[in-house]
């Protein structure tokens, strides 16, 4: 059975955060060893405890950091992994230095959770979430074989599974927003959509969950809109089947987007779904089928797309159906985990018959 090395030095929260969480959880599924390299002051740090995840700490200053390179190093000797899995450019970096010093091979396998790969080019593999990836980094240089589709996964609580079905909306409909709020969440595009649909007598209310340095000025821009009364700021949600079951319309306003956990978890819940066209969401969502893609920074095709759905029920609940099913066929992570086992699986078949060919030669 293999043993993995999983390594996210971010300390931030967010998407690429819970994929690495999401890769502990699925490769632990299959009874395969892993050992997830967190930095110290990692947020994901306590979920990875209450799941009993085996973890160490690497500290580091920055990508220079030649003391946590070394004990990185140490790292790898110990455990003796045979596959090293990289989330995030500065593990990239402190895990090719690391390996340099290593005696053994050990195949680095990056996931691209978004187009800023340079430090993952020239690995082993290389794991795209989206296949509109798979171009930009054979431009950059990757060999095609190395190059593997992994997308992101979400799990379904077994005991839930059954009864998540599409709910008629509230009588005053409730649209939900989780992510960072930053300026590429263009959550004052969405907020000026909210503006249009106020000023349409239209009925509805607000909860954006998340947080981010943009909070006090998007506050402010919803006190400016007289919109108090509609929109709740809640903070980063840790129960999000709470959240879910407390929405009734999902919106990803993003300009830049790739593979969103929460757009995954929205299709998880049968929510109907409202998505910019940016990068990985016009992958994702099927127009008028899946849910409804309106042209990024719009307010006025997002607010007419919320209407649409706040007003036609049955639309709404085609959509988050048929988003339902593709959510369960591609992006559960009960079929994920078996795609990325099988995917190491061939990974490290190909390394020990390159290992065996060299000591043939």
């Amino acid at each position: 059975m293999m043993k993995i090395m999983n390594i996210m030095l971010s300390t931030k929260l967010g998407g690429i955060q819970q994929v690495f969480c999401d890769y502990d959880k699925a490769l632990r599924m299959h009874n395969i060893e892993v050992l997830n390299i967190i930095h110290p002051f990692s947020k994901i740090k306590a979920q990875l405890i209450a799941e009993h995840a085996e973890i160490e700490t690497l500290f580091n200053v920055n990508q220079y950091d030649f003391v946590a390179v070394n004990k990185l190093v140490k790292h790898i000797r110990i455990y003796h992994p045979d596959i090293i899995i990289i989330h995030g450019n500065r593990a990239a970096v402190f895990a090719k230095k690391a390996i340099v010093k290593v005696a053994s091979k050990v195949p680095l396998v990056a996931v691209c959770h978004n187009q800023r790969i340079e430090p993952l080019i020239g690995l082993d593999a290389l794991f795209i979430i989206l296949e509109r990836l798979r171009r930009i980094v054979l431009e950059k240089g990757q060999k095609p074989k190395t190059i593997y589709y992994v997308p992101n996964m979400v799990e379904i609580d077994k005991k839930t599974s059954q009864s998540r079905v599409f709910r008629s909306f509230r009588k005053v409909p409730i649209i939900g927003v989780i992510g960072r709020l930053v300026e590429e969440k263009s959550l004052d595009i969405f907020i000026e959509a909210l503006s249009i649909l106020k000023q349409k007598k239209l009925a509805f209310k607000v909860k954006i969950a998340g947080d981010g340095k943009l909070r006090k000025p998007l506050e402010s821009m919803v006190f400016n809109k007289e919109l108090t009364k509609e929109v709740s700021f809640l903070g980063w949600v840790n129960n999000k089947e709470k959240y879910f079951n407390n929405i009734d319309i999902f919106c990803l306003p993003s300009k830049i987007e790739h593979l969103s956990i929460s757009l995954l978890e929205a299709m998880s819940f049968v929510k109907p779904i409202v998505v910019a066209d940016s990068f990985g969401p016009k992958e994702v969502i099927a127009n008028k089928h899946d849910g409804l893609v309106v042209a990024k920074e719009n307010p006025e095709e997002l607010a007419n797309a919320l209407e649409i759905f706040l007003t036609d029920q049955q639309l709404a609940k085609k959509c988050a159906e048929n988003s339902f099913k593709k959510f369960k066929k591609n992006y559960s992570l009960e079929n994920g985990s078996e795609r990325l086992v099988n995917t190491l699986n061939e990974i490290w078949i190909k390394h020990k018959e390159q290992l065996r060919n060299k000591e043939r030669d």
